[in-house]
């Protein structure tokens, strides 16, 4: 008896193919589970007609995730967290976070697509693959800077104003310290008559 598998059957057979197979086999495994039918006329063309529009919307899927790929190929993503002095973040930069990323900017990615082994810890760049269908894979570049926390910028520059008039101005600071030294002066002064 001819059938033709309309799965993949291991041991047997791919989908599509027309096999002779015993009449018992047929009857009692591969039609009650739906993995094989008739190979009769009707259902021949019937699987013909099916396995095109198949091949057709595979081939459309193909371009689309090709045409996508080129798209991905140009995006940067930029994310600023804060860091430690040697690069090292206080958090990290997960599939999830480029995923949403990516969504903000229009595109919508499985989060099981983005191949990031573990999340990115680092300040710096790295490139990011994408699997988009069977070998097609897109790279997307993700740029990770240290954020510059407000309290250490403001102290830094007040650091560097002050070694700027220090270096310039040696003698406008002494006679400020002498102004300084004359006024407790006459403070302790004016506590000892009162004493008295």
């Amino acid at each position: 008896m001819k059938v033709i598998l309309t799965r993949d059957v291991p041991e047997v057979g791919r989908a599509g193919t027309v096999l002779k197979v015993s009449a018992g086999h047929a009857r009692n495994f591969l039609y009650p589970r739906r993995l094989a039918v008739e190979a009769n006329e009707g259902n021949l063309r019937q699987f013909e007609l099916s396995r095109k529009r198949a091949q057709e919307m595979a081939d459309q899927e193909r371009d689309e995730a090709r045409a996508l790929a080129d798209r991905l190929s140009s995006v940067e993503l930029r994310y600023t967290l804060k860091a430690g002095k040697l690069g090292q973040l206080y958090g990290s930069v997960s599939q999830a976070d480029i995923v949403a990323s990516l969504t903000e900017k229009g595109f919508e990615i499985d989060r099981r697509k983005v191949l990031l082994k573990e999340s990115i810890k680092r300040v710096g760049g790295q490139n990011v693959e994408i699997r988009l269908l069977g070998d097609i894979h897109a790279k997307i570049r993700v740029i990770v800077e240290a954020e510059e926390v407000e309290g250490e910028a403001e102290v830094a520059a007040e650091n560097e104003e002050q070694v700027i008039a220090q270096s310039s101005e040696p003698d406008a600071e002494a006679s400020e310290e002498e102004m300084v030294d004359d006024g407790d002066s006459e403070d302790d002064e004016s506590e000892k008559n009162a004493d008295a």
